[in-house]
């Protein structure tokens, strides 16, 4: 056997009887039994690999075994003092009642009283609404920052940071302002400045990025 630990077919360190350890697991060249198999110059990298998995496997389902064993057992002992539950509702209160007796001792009780529909205040909008609002407000005010139509020579004028133009999809885009918060840093944007980045911008982002996140970056079209 190749390595110092016997193991099963699922990672189980072997005891000397045979038996599993519970909770242990090993592979690699630590590993004999089953991975070593046959094998006198050591493991193979292949069955190092699939032993690899299989052990975080099996201990994955070892750990999850567990804690629903212990769940489960703070839920029995929680049954097993609680004697009784009841909830009544008072329609004409608007009064929800909670009723619960605990093994010796005495009944508790708690009410809560709901209020009407009409005591609710107007809700308020939501983050994704906002959202929505922002972004449609974004895409109105867009086409009136186009001035029209740029040549590559007139793009390639502006390549600092702090006059960046760039070129996507046949689109002329003024990032200098966006350049601070672009997610991936001012770098990615200013190796551009100045010329057609489509190619790398479509490898990396989804066609909506810029109508969503940057339409007043948009000032015109490429000339051909």
């Amino acid at each position: 056997l190749v390595g110092g630990l016997n193991i099963d077919p699922e990672s189980r360190v072997l005891s000397a009887s045979g038996a599993p350890i519970p909770g242990l697991f090993a592979s690699g060249e630590v590993a004999g039994g089953v991975h070593g198999a046959n094998r006198l110059g050591g493991s193979s990298l292949l069955g190092c690999v699939v032993f690899g998995r299989v052990s975080g496997d099996s201990a994955a389902a070892y750990l999850l075994s567990s804690s629903s064993n212990s769940a489960a057992s703070r839920l029995g002992a929680v049954k097993g003092h609680l004697l009784q539950t009841s909830v009544s509702v008072d329609e004409n209160s608007n009064k929800l009642t909670l009723e619960v007796s605990w093994g010796g001792q005495q009944q508790g009780t708690i009410s809560v009283a709901s209020s009407s529909k009409s005591d609710v205040p107007p809700s308020a909008d939501t983050g994704k609404a906002k959202e929505e609002k922002e972004e449609k407000a974004k895409e109105a005010a867009a086409p009136e920052k186009k001035a029209g139509s740029y040549t590559a020579a007139e793009v390639a004028k502006h390549n600092k940071k702090d006059d960046c133009w760039v070129i996507i999809d046949g689109q002329v885009l003024d990032v200098t302002e966006f350049l601070a918060d672009h997610p991936g840093g001012e770098k990615a944007i200013l190796l551009y400045a100045g010329r057609d980045a489509t190619e790398e911008f479509n490898m990396l982002h989804d066609p909506k990025v810029i109508p969503r996140y940057a339409p007043e970056s948009v000032i015109g079209t490429l000339k051909k």
